[in-house]
């Protein structure tokens, strides 16, 4: 579900003034970003000079979860799939992400998210309540940029921490531009692994 990866960067803290899209009624919230952005290349030329003839980027994805909240149980896929993102927490170490197994589909809601800018970026998001969802397992590190499976169900918990979680995730993608499975990003990134 997750795996901490030692590379040889962090990147800058995210810009905690943007205006989030919120999530539900919750605490959370996200924007989708282009890649081109300035303050990702340095991830963007690591990727390229390392694995640029295995992966690429897609969107950046920048979210937050307020202190003392919990986000939503989520996946980043409209029909749950194993799905890559390279994850930068910026939180303390009180917050954790959080995966579950969805046993009864049936209970699988799909909500609308829209972000009305120029990406005008617009999906289906496969949530549960957590009475339907069975805990896996958490991250409980910060310390790490972090692969995860943004394809399982997970969620952002915040609830012991009195500090806002901010996360930037770059989803990985093949070169043919489909999705980066996490088995597949976890043998790419094996020399990174801690």
């Amino acid at each position: 579900m997750f795996r901490y990866l030692d590379i040889p960067f962090f990147i800058k803290q995210p810009n905690k003034q943007l205006k989030y899209i919120k999530i539900d009624n919750s605490n959370s919230g996200y924007i989708m970003r282009d890649i081109d952005l300035s303050e990702y290349n340095q991830v963007k030329k690591w990727i390229n000079d390392n694995y640029g003839d295995k992966i690429t980027l897609g969107y950046v994805t920048q979210l937050y979860t307020s202190e003392n909240s919990i986000m939503t149980i989520h996946s980043d896929l409209e029909h749950e799939n194993s799905f890559t993102k390279l994850n930068f927490n910026f939180a303390d170490d009180k917050s954790k992400l959080q995966f579950y197994e969805v046993e009864d589909k049936s209970k699988i809601q799909y909500k609308q998210y829209k972000q009305n800018d120029d990406l005008k970026f617009e999906e289906l998001v496969p949530v549960v309540d957590e009475k339907d969802a069975k805990f896996i397992c958490e991250t409980n590190d910060n310390s790490y940029p972090t692969l995860v499976n943004a394809g399982a169900f997970h969620r952002a918990y915040n609830k012991l921490s009195n500090t806002p979680r901010y996360v930037i995730s770059f989803s990985l993608l093949n070169k043919d531009g489909s999705y980066l499975t996490f088995d597949d990003a976890c043998s790419i990134l094996n020399k990174h692994h801690v």
